[in-house]
């Protein structure tokens, strides 16, 4: 995953002409200067442009880390970052843009940046570097000349797109679905929100589940998935986002289009609207049928407990290292029981209502003791929306019971002690 650069190490206008000093840090081999910044950049990225102002030694040393991981943000008139975005063009602009380009891996965008700018900095970067991801993070839709460019330039290039706010956007035309960008043989990791119209998962209704399925046909190669539901609410000063020319369809992956998710590897599904997604028997031999079972390795159903997808699967994902899902009232807990004990080597698991089915679910979570790193239990909610808190002992258990714990999350009452710690939510150790 990449990291965040801070925009002011964009800003800063560099020495050329200054003279190194014959020691500290200018005097030691480049490859202890690497380290130094490597570990400076994980530690405190905010001072490196200080650092590298000290000399010309430092200032080269330093623009690898500096420059591998570009954050394109336009701001408003009178905003800091639209100098920071100003400041970044004019150097591509410059006779030191093949400096910069050549270490440029990954580009995020974060709001609507123009063609232009953009197509600048691809087109300096295909002619002195390489780039390796291309992340879209806003409701925009991506320029058609740039996302050709990114086809025909970087065949092996990955893409993330993350749209989670296109009832917000200003722009009436992005908030329909950017069918260009979803349906991209490039596109590797997709975060998404639907929207529908319907109130029962059983239910055909208007929504984005049919375009969307189709979009991700055509490209076929994302490797992660996460889409929330949400509902898509007409009111007199708000635009509606489904159209009413969409087909009435269940509410969900449409699978009868040919789907085909081979290189699938996490899949997190979901839901804001009254129901909950219909994992249906059709459905989950089908979703069985299009997928590489060895290589998922994520699951993340939210506070859902899918009896049927549990059945269905249990057994065939021998690689699963990531669950979440929940132990919702008036579910059986068998088909999550059967499919946790079908797991050879779960590292992450996170249970939602974990009180109400702690117990049941012990045996087999205790079969995990010897490669699970992360436990969370949710927050559990009795009537009246009154919590139910895990008694004491069971963590004590937990300590005791799984050596290679890392991270463990709980619910306690604000006031109680636990260990040298006390949350209202979570309390991570």
């Amino acid at each position: 995953m990449s990291r965040e650069v801070p925009e002011s190490a964009w800003a800063v206008m560099y020495p050329e002409n200054e003279a190194d000093d014959n020691f500290g840090l200018n005097s030691v081999p480049e490859d202890i200067q690497h380290l130094i910044l490597s570990e400076l950049m994980e530690a405190s990225p905010a001072t490196l442009p200080s650092v590298s102002q000290s000399s010309k030694t430092l200032h080269d040393a330093a623009l690898p880390f500096m420059y591998r991981h570009l954050q394109l943000l336009k701001a408003p008139n009178g905003n800091k970052e639209l100098l920071v975005y100003k400041v970044l063009l004019n150097k591509f602009r410059g006779t030191a843009a093949s400096e910069i380009a050549r270490h440029v891996r990954s580009i995020t965008v974060q709001n609507e940046i123009p063609s232009e700018d953009l197509m600048l900095i691809l087109d300096k970067i295909s002619e002195f570097g390489k780039l390796r991801e291309f992340n879209w993070n806003t409701s925009a839709h991506i320029p058609k000349a740039v996302l050709q460019k990114l086809h025909s330039t970087w065949s092996d290039l990955e893409i993330s797109a993350t749209v989670v706010d296109r009832e917000d956007a200003v722009n009436a035309a992005y908030r329909k679905m950017d069918l260009r960008l979803l349906s991209s043989p490039l596109l590797a990791r997709l975060t998404y929100v639907v929207y529908e119209r319907g109130y029962r998962s059983d239910q055909p209704c208007r929504s984005d589940w049919p375009k969307l399925s189709q979009a991700l046909s055509s490209g076929g190669n994302v490797r992660s998935i996460s889409i929330q539901s949400q509902q898509d609410s007409s009111s007199a000063y708000r635009h509606m986002l489904v159209e009413d020319t969409e087909p009435e369809k269940l509410p969900r992956l449409d699978l009868s289009l040919g789907a085909c998710f081979s290189k699938l590897e996490q899949l997190r599904i979901r839901n804001q609207s009254y129901y909950t997604y219909l994992w249906d028997e059709e459905h989950c031999r089908a979703l069985r049928n299009f997928i590489d079972p060895s290589r998922l390795r994520a699951l993340d159903f939210g506070n859902d407990n899918p009896e049927v997808f549990f059945t269905t699967f249990a057994g065939i994902l021998p690689d699963l290292k990531v669950l979440q899902f929940g132990a919702k009232r008036n579910t059986s807990l068998q088909p999550a029981k059967d499919f946790i004990d079908s797991l050879s080597g779960l590292e992450t698991l996170e249970i939602g209502e974990a009180q109400r089915g702690f117990d049941e679910l012990w045996p087999v979570i205790e079969k995990h003791k010897d490669t699970l790193k992360t436990l969370i239990l949710g927050p559990t909610w009795g009537q009246y929306c009154s919590p139910e808190y895990i008694d004491l002992s069971v963590l004590e258990t937990i300590s005791q019971t799984f050596p290679k714990l890392e991270r463990l999350g709980w619910h306690v009452p604000i006031g109680q002690a636990v260990s040298a710690h006390t949350f209202n939510t979570w309390t991570l150790l």
